[in-house]
């Protein structure tokens, strides 16, 4: 067949593309941009260069194709997407966009008509399976899904095989709300709404361009769900995260989670989505049927497994944070007593000069924000973190043993070796954590 494919440059549209041309159709693709169009002839697709929102051009660059694929969107990521303005193209493609396209494959006789949309707009079902009878209960940032999807039955009403994809998340490594939210998972939390249990649908863009190709060549007029076999609760897309990223990954505090208004209040439905309408149909089924397979794949590819602090490394960065907050929090906080009490009233302070106030209180603020470094250490499991904390604290402590190695003040040989050793475990302790952080 002769396909048109809109959208054709997306993280679904180039994989689309590369698969018709690999399936033996012939395939002209809307690039925006000379760079865009040069990937699109490298996969031996024909480039136009084509305004969606332009009627007229739309009619010409559609006449001769048998049929047309519409994957044209512009989602925003990031905190863009709580805004409602940001949604404004979108809308246009959905809408006008879908209008000039339909009316275009009439005009041009075309036989099939393809429309991607999204499965978000049906009600929370909590744990129930959903298909695609499901009632759809729409909010703004994706009220305009059902002017496309009313286009797309316009023109199977009219004898053409017009096909809906309902597409579920979408997960790949070159989408950018994946890689955004694969950012903040590093960071040790999940960018997803609503409640632990809620279900939360995806889909692996290799596996949506292969439903695609499924529609096109075979799937019946209708509404068809892509999702993959096993969709996970947010809880247990954490959990999978925690072990392909090499650390936890926990929920966002419930207040972020709650922000963001029709967005979030859509985010927040638990949606147990069923693709099994179109495997009955196609015989298409995921080739990623669960994101516990997926997604160790997907944060591979984007920079691997992440390192974190190996157990005798962290056991390290305990004892640093512990010694810093019992000895920060004496001086700091009662110079007088830690000069000449320190430690358990032997009174190696007191030893070695006068008391100075000053310089204790200094002293002990020095070892709380040790302390503090190390405590973030300990949290985020972060090599690089752990890495600081010990050479901080490494820098403290080598000059500090090598001074009392020349100035025994007046301590006995048992409180002077006791000493000693205490500094050398702490110097000892922070070069571990320094030179062997990761596990």
């Amino acid at each position: 067949m002769r396909v048109f494919v809109a959208g054709a440059t997306g993280v679904i549209g180039r994989r689309v593309v590369a698969r018709l041309v690999q399936a033996g159709h012939t395939v002209t693709a809307v690039a925006r941009s000379a760079s865009k169009a040069q990937q699109l002839t490298a996969m031996n697709a024909t480039p136009v260069d084509v305004d969606l929102l332009d009627d007229d051009a739309v009619h010409a660059a559609v006449a001769g194709h048998d049929a047309v694929v519409n994957l044209a969107t512009k989602i925003p990521s990031g905190v863009a997407a709580t805004r409602r303005t940001a949604w404004a193209e979108n809308d246009s493609l959905r809408s006008v966009a879908s209008t000039h396209l339909v009316d275009a494959a009439f005009a041009a006789g075309t036989s099939v008509f393809v429309q991607e949309s999204v499965c978000f707009g049906y009600v929370d079902r909590g744990a129930e399976w959903i298909d695609e009878d499901t009632t759809v209960a729409l909010t703004s940032p994706i009220r305009s899904t059902s002017d496309a999807e009313a286009n797309t039955a316009r023109f199977a009403a009219a004898g053409g095989r017009g096909v809906v994809l309902r597409f579920a998340m979408l997960v790949a490594p070159d989408a950018a709300h994946t890689i955004d939210l694969l950012r903040l998972a590093r960071l040790g939390r999940l960018a997803m709404a609503g409640a632990p249990e809620r279900y939360q649908c995806t889909i692996h863009a290799d596996d949506a361009a292969a439903a695609v190709l499924a529609a096109v060549e075979r799937a019946p007029s209708g509404i068809y769900n892509v999702s993959d076999d096993d969709p996970l609760t947010v809880s247990e897309h954490a959990s999978v995260l925690t072990v392909a990223i090499g650390r936890h990954v926990g929920m966002l505090p419930q207040g972020v989670r709650d922000a963001g208004g029709e967005l979030t209040d859509l985010l927040r439905r638990s949606q147990r989505v069923s693709s099994a309408k179109l495997t009955e149909a196609t015989g298409w089924r995921p080739a990623h049927p669960s994101m516990r397979d997926a997604w160790p794949e997907v944060v591979g590819r984007l920079g691997g497994r992440q390192a974190s602090t190996g157990p005798i490394t962290h056991l390290g960065l305990w004892l640093l944070a512990a010694s810093a907050l019992v000895i920060g929090v004496q001086a700091l906080f009662a110079p007088r007593w830690f000069y000449n009490e320190f430690p358990l009233g032997r009174g190696w302070v007191a030893a070695d000069g006068p008391f100075n106030q000053h310089l204790l209180r200094d002293f002990g603020a020095l070892q709380l924000a040790l302390f503090v470094v190390t405590v973030v250490a300990i949290v985020t499991r972060r090599v690089g973190l752990a890495r600081l904390a010990g050479g901080a604290t490494l820098v403290f402590a080598l000059p500090h043993l090598v001074y009392h190695l020349g100035h025994r003040g007046s301590l006995g040989d048992a409180d002077l070796i006791s000493s000693l050793g205490a500094l050398t475990i702490t110097a000892a302790v922070a070069a571990l954590t320094l030179f062997r952080p990761a596990s």
